[in-house]
């Protein structure tokens, strides 16, 4: 039997560092108790802060490989959106 996402998102808090945790409190809504609206803020600031990558077209330069940072973001909301379904 599979592990649930939520079940997968209890055991990756429960390993993070005191420190962690509350930078994950202190980060708005985040709530220990409720992982889900962890995930839901990650994914409204990952889905904002790509809108802005869009706009403004923004790229940098990584030993000189150029990266697209709207398509990393874009990787990024994929990834969560597929711990919250």
């Amino acid at each position: 039997m599979e592990p649930t996402p939520s079940k997968l998102w209890d055991t990756a808090l429960k390993s993070l560092s005191d420190e962690d945790l509350a930078a994950f409190e202190l980060a708005g809504r985040g709530n220990i108790d409720n992982p889900r609206l962890t995930v839901d803020d990650a994914l409204t600031a990952a889905l904002s802060k790509r809108d802005e990558c869009l706009k403004k077209r923004w790229k940098v330069r990584v030993k000189g490989k150029t990266i697209v940072l709207r398509d990393v973001l874009d990787k990024l909301t994929t990834w969560i959106q597929k711990f919250i379904v």
